[in-house]
């Protein structure tokens, strides 16, 4: 098939059995692939209210039909209900190169359900599909399961996704681990894949791909590479993503006030020059890393030169290190950056840990846990061993860690004495590394999102359209701002013959948006009730920088939400009337 593979591996762990099933071209054609795809079959799949962690819910691995294809387009969506936030749809967005393998292995997707009676990983060999014993690798970090099945497979060129002790121990926000520093993070796909007993999936392909009009598709093809590549050293944003990756932002935020610093009670921070991209630029990187085709190579890799860390390598960005290091005031280069590797050891996600980390610090600085709860760790603000300390309560699930591993919100539910104030997530799900006191849209964009409280569901309507298409298309969401919509439908009419219009773009977008919306609804989510901010983002002003005394006014922020309720509703009518 032109674009798609037409193949959907499925997946029963309970029975170690699979079927290989025809995807619905009709369907595909109206859900394109990725997260668009993902909520229309997570809405068929799994009863409404039903147990995110349930044997039968479905972790589902996703493409769409220019996977593989153009610059850029080697990323792959992780959808399922979270169990994090116990009602919301989540998807996880991962790049580098699994994606393309398991396209090359002849699948536009898996879809998991069952759990396996002892650990297993799956393997999947072109159409040589096998489950093979884990137990070996059960309690084993993500780095050294990649590194051990390469081994025994005597095979360096496979892909593979893991989980780390996290995942396995049933943390809400683990996650899932590719190619030992991405991550498919936010929500907990890692927790839902270790409930099934699954540790890995490997897969090598050897299949190649069609399109449907190939000398259409190779000028769409060199037309975007072209404007990527002029991006790298023409486009201030281009440029900065080579050279420092997205760690470098954390300065630019603090400037502008919208970084989160001390659990989100600032927003700027005198000290940002001593963990900043730049930092890391001076002290520790290597080379650049990049996903399959991508001439930008935006991430950054490299080691810890001096100290009781030395030798350790790491790949930062700018929300992990955002959350973890000005979240929590760490001043320590080197300390945060072992700490952000430690981490992605961990099969954690980075970002819901740095927060979950700095409000338990606030609430040990308030007194609502003491140094006892904490099990004798002193978590001052900084501290670095305290931090790793708590990790590894968090991780194992013991003590406090066994409550602060379902996340900030039942964690303040749980704390009481007003840590609901400041445990700063919506519906669940725990904010990205931005302060919202002074940047409004950013604390919309948590309030409406579908997810609950993370960055990526964009600022304004046209982002929101444009990130749930990329995530759709898998395309690099990044490349939002070099390649316009029109050149992304036109790519995507020439790999698979289909004659959307590029207006097409704003409609489907809109269809994936509402759906995802509707599958909330439908699990108990209440606009005026659940998109909602912590009371910090309204009664808390900023105390220091550029925008001291900001606060984002209640008043303002239902009208702004008033706001985006009725263009998307409006937008949603005027579909019907035409």
């Amino acid at each position: 098939m032109s674009g798609y593979m037409g193949k959907i591996l499925d997946v029963d762990l309970s029975r170690n059995s699979y079927k290989i099933l025809d995807l619905d071209m009709d369907m595909a054609k109206r859900f394109i692939g990725g997260r668009g795809l993902g909520a229309y079959l997570l809405w068929e799949r799994l009863p409404a209210h039903a147990d995110p962690l349930d044997k039968d819910a479905p972790l589902m691995f996703l493409l769409g039909p220019i996977s593989g294809l153009l610059p850029g387009g080697a990323q792959l969506c992780t959808f399922f209900k979270s169990p994090e936030t116990g009602v919301t749809l989540c998807h996880s967005i991962v790049g580098s190169h699994f994606g393309v393998e398991l396209k090359s292995a002849g699948f536009d997707g898996i879809i998991i359900t069952g759990k396996a009676e002892k650990p297993v990983y799956l393997k999947i060999f072109d159409h040589d599909i096998s489950f093979e014993d884990a137990s070996h690798l059960w309690g084993k970090s993500t780095f050294n399961t990649e590194k051990i099945l390469k081994k025994e497979l005597n095979n360096h060129r496979v892909k593979m996704l893991s989980i780390g002790i996290a995942g396995e121990n049933g943390v809400r926000f683990a996650g899932i681990q590719h190619d030992y520093y991405h991550s498919a993070a936010r929500g907990g796909s890692g927790c839902l894949m270790g409930s099934k007993n699954l540790k890995a999936i490997v897969v090598k392909g050897s299949k190649g791909f069609d399109v449907a009009e190939p000398e259409e598709f190779y000028k769409v093809y060199n037309k975007i590479f072209e404007m990527l590549k002029r991006a790298r050293t023409e486009e201030r944003r281009g440029y900065y993503l080579v050279r420092w990756g997205s760690s470098a932002g954390s300065m630019w935020h603090s400037d502008v006030s919208e970084l989160d610093v001390k659990n989100y009670r600032e927003a700027h921070w005198e000290d940002i020059d001593k963990i900043s991209g730049f930092e890391f630029e001076r002290k520790s990187k290597v080379k650049n890393r990049g996903c399959y085709l991508c001439p930008f190579s935006c991430m950054q890799l490299g080691v810890i030169r001096d100290g009781k860390h030395a030798g350790r390598t790491a790949t930062p960005d700018f929300d992990s290190t955002s959350t973890i290091g000005a979240g929590c005031l760490v001043t320590d280069h080197d300390g945060l950056i072992y700490l952000n590797s430690l981490g992605d050891e961990l099969g954690i996600d980075n970002i819901s840990l740095g927060n979950v980390t700095s409000f338990t610090m606030e609430c040990y600085e308030r007194g609502i846990i003491t140094k006892d709860d904490l099990g004798g760790i002193d978590l001052t603000w900084g501290n670095v061993e305290a931090m790793e300390a708590l990790w590894n309560l968090i991780v194992q699930r013991k003590g406090i860690g066994e409550i602060l591993s379902l996340g900030v919100k039942k964690a303040a539910e749980t704390f009481g004495k007003g840590a609901e104030h400041f445990a700063m997530h919506c519906k669940g799900l725990e904010f990205g590394a931005y302060a919202t006191q002074a940047k409004h849209e950013r604390g919309l964009q948590f309030a409406v999102g579908d997810r609950g409280g993370c960055h990526h569901y964009g600022l304004t309507i046209k982002e929101q359209n444009h990130r749930v298409m990329a995530d759709s298309l898998l395309v690099c969401t990044w490349h939002r701002h070099f390649i316009t919509p029109d050149i992304y439908m036109d790519a995507l009419n020439a790999a698979t013959g289909f004659n959307f219009a590029h207006s097409d773009w704003d409609l489907l977008a809109e269809r994936f948006l509402i759906l995802a919306r509707a599958y909330n609804l439908r699990e108990g989510i209440r606009p005026l009730k659940d998109d909602i901010l912590p009371l910090r983002v309204h009664n808390d002003p900023l105390t220091s920088g550029p925008q001291k005394g900001a606060v984002y006014p209640i008043e303002k922020f239902k009208k702004d939400r008033e706001n985006w309720y009725k263009i998307r509703v409006t937008n949603l009518i005027n579909r019907f009337k035409n």
